[in-house]
């Protein structure tokens, strides 16, 4: 039997999915290696033996990989890697290849360009193939022809190093019915790693859909899933919430969408199902503060929602409209409002430092953001990732430091404005937490938020990382 492991590599803690690549202050935040397990099921139904390690969950180094490749025998390696990190993580490549010369090397990338994915498959010489687009079918035709070599080229979506050439076999088409793909191999997941911040239980990450039909001009989530939403069906992501539940023992959940509350019958649908079914689970999702309304919120409730994250971006409308979110501060103070109302907790995300911005518009999106009344908040520097019109913007105007995102992240971001330096964007992005986690209003709604000793611990924690970040960083 042919074996796979498939990492996150020892190169920082640093959210690894395609739409969504950051940096992380610490492991609370940090969601199961979803996409790993998503391959690895698909390798599994092709008969391949799969291990799958996230190493900087474990603290592990280099060293630790190495002692895994000689116990495990792989004949492939798989990587998910991030822009800040790809240099670093390339090197885990060169390591497999010293052990075995013959070991597929396969890297799951961040958004590239067919042109731009050969360029780096050529700078890399330990590296044979490049994932691009959705990935989970090019994964299962490669294993069920991982002997027929010749046949790799008629795979779509990927870059091959074949023969001595570098190829792109061509674009594959978007999953259009999610329903057909199993359910991530949670069964090679350490779930207990993976846990809600506040109490420590474990929790689940579940992709309800992909798509995202809007025009934000920094996000990836078009690029890499296309402007078509594609939810699954309610009955199908209930079933994996029973497997979490009944395999797993696994009740607090992460259901993941671009938009989870963007089609208010899926929304409700997929809410009554949860109470008929009597699951006793919790959940958060993410939402557009424009999509939310008292019905929604009602039934999301009911089911177990207890808290939203919203993108909230900018306190000024001018920088609003300028990257294109398509809503306005009145739209974000009523989501906040109606969260409050129904007792579901609102995780505000805030941008800091895109191109228009000067000290003013900051100053104004910090004092709206101590208006909303939140109870979580973080906030970004501007990171341009290529493949969007705000890294195309920056790179015309001469933005960029050095035109490369390797070593940086949203909290050191290699930006400036036309107006702001990187360092007075670092500077106004640490007064921006300060006005917030020093707020007293703030700390006494977070302490009455406090029911248990678990929860003062946790919620210590995590104000102290906080602090040790801002002043010490």
């Amino acid at each position: 039997m042919k074996k796979a492991l498939l990492c996150h590599p020892p190169t920082g803690l640093f959210l690894r999915q395609d739409r969504c690549q950051t940096f992380l202050e610490n492991k609370s935040s940090m969601e199961p290696p979803n996409e790993l397990g998503y391959i690895a099921a698909m390798l599994e139904l092709g008969g391949i033996e799969c291990r799958i390690r996230d190493y900087p969950m474990v603290d592990a180094s280099i060293k630790t990989f190495i002692k895994d490749l000689r116990d495990f025998d792989p004949q492939i390696l798989i990587l998910a890697t991030t822009a800040f990190t790809f240099d670093a993580d390339l090197l885990l490549c060169k390591e497999a290849k010293q052990y075995n010369p013959e070991i597929l090397t396969i890297v799951k990338a961040p958004y590239l360009t067919p042109d731009e994915a050969q360029s780096l498959a050529g700078r890399f010489n330990a590296l044979d193939i490049i994932l691009l687009e959705e990935y989970e079918y090019t994964i299962k035709e490669l294993a069920e022809h991982f002997t027929q070599k010749q046949y790799w080229r008629s795979i779509k979506g990927m870059v091959l190093k074949h023969s001595g050439d570098i190829l792109y076999t061509g674009k594959r088409d978007f999953i259009e019915d999610l329903d057909r793909l199993p359910f991530p191999a949670r069964h090679l997941f350490d779930n207990k790693l993976y846990a809600r911040p506040d109490t420590g239980e474990m929790r689940a990450t579940i992709q309800t859909a992909r798509g995202c039909s809007f025009s934000c001009i920094f996000c990836l989530a078009s690029k890499v899933e296309g402007r078509k939403v594609r939810a699954r069906s309610p009955e199908n992501i209930v079933l994996e919430i029973k497997e979490c539940i009944d395999k797993f023992g696994i009740k607090s959940f992460f259901l993941r969408a671009d938009t989870f509350t963007l089609d208010k019958d899926w929304v409700i649908s997929l809410a009554k199902l949860i109470i008929k079914e009597r699951l006793d689970i919790n959940w958060v999702c993410n939402s557009r503060v424009n999509t939310l309304d008292n019905e929604r919120l009602y039934w999301m409730k009911k089911a177990g929602c207890w808290l939203i994250s919203l993108g909230i971006e900018s306190g000024n409308q001018g920088i609003l409209d300028k990257m294109r979110k398509g809503i306005t501060l009145e739209d974000s103070k009523k989501a906040v409002s109606l969260c409050r109302r129904y007792g579901i907790k609102s995780y505000c995300f805030f941008v800091l430092g895109m191109p228009w911005e000067d000290k003013k518009t900051i100053l104004e999106t910090i004092n709206f953001a101590r208006e909303l009344k939140g109870d979580f908040y973080l906030f970004h520097i501007v990171v341009p990732f290529p493949g969007t019109e705000l890294y195309s913007i920056i790179e015309k105007n001469n933005l960029f430091k050095d035109g490369s995102l390797f070593g940086y992240s949203h909290f050191h971001s290699p930006v400036k404005t036309f107006y702001l330096s990187p360092k007075e964007l670092r500077s106004l992005w640490k007064k921006a937490n300060w006005a917030i986690y020093s707020n007293p209003g703030y700390i006494l709604r977070t302490l009455q938020n406090i029911r248990t000793y678990r929860d003062l611990v946790n919620y210590s924690k995590y104000g102290y990382g906080k602090m040790k970040e801002l002043i010490f960083k």
